[in-house]
């Protein structure tokens, strides 16, 4: 019974995961193909880390560990920077935590209720997953992605610059705002605790976006001005 259910989280979550991945990729302007490998991985670990976690009844932290270990994947697995890697698991779940919420609270509007290893859950997750794919295609056609984040585990990142800083705290208060708002979704599981986590995640989202659109004029301003002291 417990493989059972542990198989079927496996195969619905990594659905989510795959979405969440494919978001974080196409947002680096990096190519999910060449990665396929790892994304199998990271998408198996996730789920069995989640699963673990809310059977052993530590749902409250599950998405903060899942935020952890993401990042010591995409640094040691993807050999991202660490910088890097920590912008990119922590936008990651943070968008996860626009998206899957926000199936949910679509759901419990339509008298559904979603708790814990339920099918209301696995169908939610499995959308949440293909909202994702859809959203990471529309970036991938639009080419919106940001070239600041490189495929080198050595580059430089100066983390007292401007922008580095605010970045940090932007994370910073993503990540407290995602905690209070699933705080809420677990001890209150209503449409409203719902929504709250939802805006919470979706402005970390744009004001993290914002920062990295930022950071990625500043870069570009750089390299012209090289360019123009070289010639």
């Amino acid at each position: 019974m417990l493989l059972g259910r542990l198989l079927l989280f496996t195969l619905t979550s990594s659905v989510s995961y795959i979405g969440t991945l494919f978001i974080i990729l196409v947002c680096s302007a990096f190519s999910y193909r060449q990665y396929v490998p790892h994304i199998v991985f990271v998408c198996l670990s996730l789920s069995y880390l989640s699963f673990t976690t809310r059977a052993a009844s530590l749902e409250l932290y599950s998405p903060f560990i899942q935020m952890a270990f993401l990042v010591v994947l995409l640094w040691l697995l993807f050999r991202f920077h660490f910088f890097h890697a920590f912008i990119m698991g922590v936008t990651g779940i943070i968008c996860f935590g626009v998206l899957d919420p926000g199936v949910a609270f679509f759901f419990m509007l339509a008298g559904y209720e979603v708790v814990q290893f339920s099918v209301q859950m696995h169908v939610v997750g499995v959308l949440s997953g293909l909202l994702g794919l859809a959203v990471s295609a529309i970036i991938s056609k639009k080419n919106w992605g940001f070239s600041f984040i490189r495929e080198e585990e050595r580059v430089k990142v100066n983390l007292r610059e401007r922008n580095s800083l605010l970045l940090v705290s932007a994370i910073g208060l993503g990540i407290i705002g995602l905690f209070a708002g699933y705080f809420f979704v677990l001890y209150i599981n209503n449409p409203t605790s719902v929504l709250f986590t939802v805006i919470v995640a979706l402005v970390s989202t744009v004001l993290l976006l914002y920062l990295s659109g930022e950071r990625e004029r500043q870069e570009y301003e750089s390299k012209r001005r090289k360019f123009w002291i070289g010639k």
